[in-house]
C-alpha cells in the first residue's frame, strides 16, 4: 500500500493539529513493521490511527484494494464493539458483521493462519 516513510511523514504532519491529547496520539510505525507486522502501541493509540488512517491515506488507496476492505471492515466493526449501549438488533448486526469481517480477512489473505483471538471474537457479541 504505501511505505512506512510516507506514514511517518502525514502521523509528524498531523500530530500538531490532530493529536491535542499526547496520550492517544499514534506511536510512530516502527523500522521492524515489515518484519514483526506489528504498529506497536496500546489500544487507544491503534484504535486512534485506525480511525484516522482513512483521513491521512485513504486517498491514495486504489478501488478494489482488499486489503484496505479489511481494514475499514475492522474499522466500522470496533466502533460497534466500543458502543456505550447495545440492543437485541445490534447484537445480532455485530455477530453478522463479525462474521463477515473474518470472510473478508479470509478472502483477502487466503494463506494467513488466523489466531485463536480471531475465532474468540466471534463469540463476544454473546459476552456482552
Amino acid at each position: 500500500m504505501h511505505s512506512r516513510s510516507d506514514k511517518e511523514e502525514v502521523l509528524s504532519k498531523c500530530s500538531h493539529t490532530l493529536f491535542s491529547d499526547k496520550i492517544d496520539q499514534p506511536q510512530p510505525i516502527p523500522k521492524t513493521f515489515s518484519t514483526k507486522k506489528t504498529t506497536g502501541g496500546n489500544s487507544h493509540e491503534n484504535w486512534c490511527l485506525l480511525r484516522l488512517r482513512p483521513l491521512m491515506t485513504g486517498h491514495h488507496v486504489h478501488e478494489g484494494d482488499k486489503t484496505w476492505e479489511v481494514l475499514m471492515a475492522l474499522k466500522d466493526r470496533l466502533e460497534l464493539v466500543v458502543s456505550q449501549r447495545f440492543t437485541d438488533e445490534s447484537l445480532f448486526y455485530l455477530e453478522s458483521e463479525v462474521s463477515e469481517h473474518r470472510q473478508l480477512l479470509l478472502n483477502a489473505f487466503p494463506h494467513c493462519r488466523l489466531h485463536p483471538k480471531c475465532h474468540y471474537i466471534e463469540h463476544h457479541p454473546y459476552l456482552i
